[in-house]
């Protein structure tokens, strides 16, 4: 089966950890998660950063530290994973969600900048910018309505804004997700980075255990130490597994751009290809191309499927984008270490499915 993610553990991962269990058998003082938090925040060019043990556990802690709480609205792009509504449920808000670009070259499926105007009012508190597929998402524009921002760079690890600046580097706070389905993997385990250092020392007052005086309800949320050397030792070499990225995608598209039934993403350098997402023809849909897929051992995926709203039974006229992209759109296999005969049956397999 060419399963739809896969994490990249190389030799180099491997004797990183036996590294660190060694260290702790012969009782040496060592500090894997201070390292990988100074390393990750240099990386995004962002002063604070706090290793977590999921990127739902950073949500949280990102609202909480903006002071989002009941009755609060937190405007959200649909077309994202659940992990971003549960967060806003966790400190009892309001999601006001917003549709998405429609944008098959550029493989834009972000939230769509000019429909989040008319969503602003007195209630709301923050705005969640998800960046999809290893796409950005148009934050200088966002960032004009001066509503607090939280990045998700989830998708979007090494993606850059067309100011050169890294995904992650723009929010008031942002947050990424190291599941090992992800871009860099620490099997489980998230980050949440911000410049402000009120931000900062809310979120530190929330991980702190152990305080001396007045109770305070805390989180248990810290990354444990063998995922930091793991995902630590995978952001040493993450150039290198976006580069792979781009190259399987490249080699995806010599063998898809003949069949013109098929719409194909082209897209810029500061893309990280985190998905390859495809417009399939009206006469199947997404669901059945997946469906199919399992047949020749292939696990191909709908991009984002349900979208928020379809879970919360909204009106589906009032997000026609991302409606239509859960019907049209099909994300193929594109992580380092698939091989060269993988992509070619995987590809081919599609276009017999499409036919």
């Amino acid at each position: 089966m060419i399963r739809l993610v896969k994490p990249h553990i190389i030799d180099t991962d491997k004797e990183a950890i036996n590294r660190y269990l060694k260290k702790i058998m012969d009782n040496e003082n060592i500090d894997p998660i201070s390292n990988f938090q100074n390393n990750f925040s240099k990386y995004i060019g962002v002063k604070y950063c706090n290793a977590v043990n999921s990127g739902s556990s950073a949500l949280h802690l990102a609202l909480l530290s903006l002071k989002v709480g009941s009755g609060d609205e937190v405007i959200c792009s649909t077309h994202t994973c659940v992990a971003i509504l549960n967060a806003i449920s966790y400190v009892g808000a309001v999601p006001n969600l917003v549709d998405i670009k429609y944008d098959v070259i550029n493989m834009n499926f972000n939230i769509d900048a000019d429909k989040i105007a008319n969503e602003i009012n007195d209630k709301t508190k923050a705005i969640i910018v998800p960046h999809m597929f290893g796409v950005p998402a148009n934050i200088e524009k966002i960032k004009r309505y001066n509503i607090p921002i939280i990045e998700d760079g989830t998708l979007s690890l090494g993606a850059k804004f067309s100011n050169g600046e890294l995904v992650g580097s723009a929010g008031d706070v942002s947050i990424f997700s190291l599941h090992k389905s992800k871009v860099i993997s620490a099997d489980v385990g998230g980050v949440i980075l911000t410049n402000n250092e009120r931000y900062k020392t809310e979120i530190d007052s929330l991980l702190s255990y152990g305080n001396v005086g007045k109770y305070t309800v805390n989180y248990n949320y810290t990354m444990g130490e063998l995922n930091a050397v793991l995902v630590n030792e995978q952001l040493k070499r993450i150039d290198e597994l976006i580069k792979m990225r781009k190259e399987n995608a490249d080699k995806i598209t010599k063998i898809l751009i003949k069949n013109k039934n098929i719409s194909l993403p082209d897209i810029s350098n500061n893309h990280i290809y985190f998905r390859y997402l495809v417009e399939i023809p009206e006469n199947i849909t997404a669901e059945q191309v997946v469906k199919k897929g399992y047949e020749y051992e292939i696990e191909f995926g709908r991009g984002v499927y349900p979208a928020l709203h379809n879970y919360l039974g909204l009106d589906k006229k009032i997000y026609t984008n991302s409606e239509k992209a859960q019907k049209r759109i099909v994300s193929i296999p594109v992580y380092p270490g698939l091989k060269e005969k993988e992509i070619e049956v995987m590809c081919k397999a599609l276009l017999n499915i499409i036919s």
